[in-house]
């Protein structure tokens, strides 16, 4: 499936523009600032349909879960950041404890990145001498980068 979106900022189409966000990279590196704030409205929109947290929940009674670099500290009843975990009766619950494994999921109308490019971003991260860049879900790479 590689249906072409328009992006409505400099009209260009691409099967690499996602259909959630309408914008190609192209624009988003060009003026960061311009468009952030429609980026962020996108990014509540689908949080919000997944009935997830807006936010990283940081409620000073709630249980820390450490799955990720948010350490949400979640409230009695609500759910992470990722929406892996749930606080339950003061008890941490999620699809670890009921399955022994994480699920992994993608939204279907994102474009996979290419393993080779992945790569070369790695490799660029670590010229920079940035120590703590990895490639995850490498399943979900694709094998080639076409436009």
């Amino acid at each position: 499936m590689n249906r072409r979106v328009k992006c409505f900022i400099c009209g260009r189409e691409s099967s690499l523009i996602s259909s959630t966000l309408g914008i190609c990279v192209e624009c988003i590196r060009r003026d960061f600032k311009k468009i952030k704030n429609f980026i962020e409205k996108a990014h509540q929109k689908t949080r919000k349909e997944f009935d997830l947290p807006l936010n990283p929940p940081r409620d000073k009674r709630g249980i820390s879960c450490h799955l990720c670099m948010n350490n949400c500290k979640i409230p009695s009843g609500e759910k992470s950041f990722c929406g892996l975990r749930k606080n339950e009766e003061g008890r941490l619950k999620g699809p670890y404890t009921l399955l022994g494994f994480y699920p992994q999921f993608y939204m279907h109308d994102l474009p996979p990145t290419s393993r080779e490019h992945a790569r070369r971003c790695l490799e660029v991260a670590r010229k920079e001498g940035l120590k703590r860049v990895r490639v995850g879900n490498t399943h979900l790479l694709g094998n080639d980068y076409k436009d």
